[in-house]
C-alpha cells in the first residue's frame, strides 16, 4: 500500500497487474456506449467516451420533487479506489463548491438506492465509499450535481465492477475524521452477513502502541459493521487531543486507520 491514510491504494507488491473488464455505460437514458474499467496496480478507472449530444434539459427525479437538469456535453470518468478497504469511487475533475447525491443500481434496469449521505459538498471530485460493495460484483453509480450557479447535473450510470486487487479482508474507517467528540468505527470484515461470525478485536492505541480504549473484543458479523466511541478512555476520561491508531485484528487479517482527536 501507498500514499497517506484516507488516500491510498492497496498494491500488490510484485505483480504488474492489469485487467480490463468491459461493461456498458448508460448516459442519460438514450444515449449508451462502450466503458472500459482499467486495473493497474493501484487503481481502477472506467472511462466513458459519449457521443457528443446538444444541451438539453431533461426530468430529474430528486426525492420526490420533479426537477430540470441538464445533461452534460461529455462524460468524465469514475475512477475506483480502496480505502481502508472499502471501496472509494470517485468522479474525475473539478466540481468543488457543487452539492451531490450519489445513487447506486444492482442491474441496469433496477432501481436506484442512495449510497452514503446526500447533499454532500464537493470539494474537488465527487466521490462515495461504498462499504456495501463487494468485490468482482458490477454496480451502476450515478451521480447527482447542483451546481453553485443553480444549474443540475446528472452523470452516469457508470457501469463498475469492483476489482479483487482492490479488496482488502479487513477494514477500519473513523467517522467523523477529524473528531471532536463522539465518533463511529466503521468496521469491515470480508464476506457477507450469512457466514459465521469472526472474533475480532478492535482498540484504540496512541502512537506508542498503549491501549487507549478497547472498542470490541468478541465475534464480529461479516461485512459492514459501526461501533461507538464516546471520546474517552478506558477510565473514563476524555481523551486528550493528538493521532491515535484504530486498530482491528482477526482470523481475516488486520486493519490500522489514523484518527485524530481535536479540541
Amino acid at each position: 500500500m501507498r500514499g497517506e491514510i484516507g488516500t491510498y491504494s492497496r498494491v500488490e507488491e510484485g505483480v504488474k497487474a492489469k485487467a480490463r473488464f468491459s461493461s456498458r455505460c448508460e448516459v442519460g437514458r438514450h444515449e449508451r456506449d462502450r466503458c472500459h474499467v482499467v486495473v493497474d496496480a493501484s487503481l481502477a478507472t472506467v472511462r466513458c467516451s459519449p457521443r457528443r449530444l446538444p444541451m438539453k434539459s431533461i426530468p430529474l427525479a430528486l426525492g420526490s420533487l420533479a426537477l430540470m437538469t441538464t445533461l452534460a456535453l461529455a462524460t468524465p470518468a469514475v475512477r475506483v479506489q480502496s480505502i481502508d478497504g472499502v471501496p472509494r469511487v470517485e468522479l474525475l475533475g473539478d466540481f468543488a463548491r457543487s452539492r451531490y447525491a450519489v445513487f447506486r443500481a444492482t442491474a441496469p434496469r433496477a432501481a436506484f438506492v442512495p449510497v452514503g449521505a446526500g447533499d454532500l459538498l464537493c470539494m474537488g471530485p465527487c466521490f462515495v465509499d461504498d462499504p456495501a460493495a463487494h468485490a468482482g460484483e458490477t454496480y451502476w453509480y450515478r451521480f447527482d450535481l447542483l451546481e453553485p450557479d443553480g444549474s443540475r447535473l446528472v452523470f452516469g450510470p457508470y457501469a463498475v465492477t469492483i476489482p479483487a486487487i482492490l479488496a482488502r479482508p479487513v477494514g477500519a474507517r473513523v467517522v467523523p475524521n477529524p473528531v471532536r467528540g463522539a465518533a463511529t468505527l466503521e468496521i469491515f470484515l470480508g464476506g457477507s452477513a450469512a457466514n459465521e461470525p469472526v472474533p475480532a478485536r478492535v482498540r484504540i492505541v496512541d502512537l506508542q502502541g498503549r491501549i487507549v480504549r478497547e472498542i470490541h473484543d468478541g465475534p464480529l458479523s461479516r461485512g459492514l459493521q459501526r461501533l461507538g466511541w464516546d471520546g474517552r478512555d478506558r477510565a473514563g476520561r476524555p481523551v486528550a487531543a493528538g493521532v491515535y491508531l484504530v486498530t482491528v485484528d482477526s482470523p481475516l487479517g488486520s486493519a490500522r486507520t489514523r484518527l485524530l482527536r481535536v479540541r
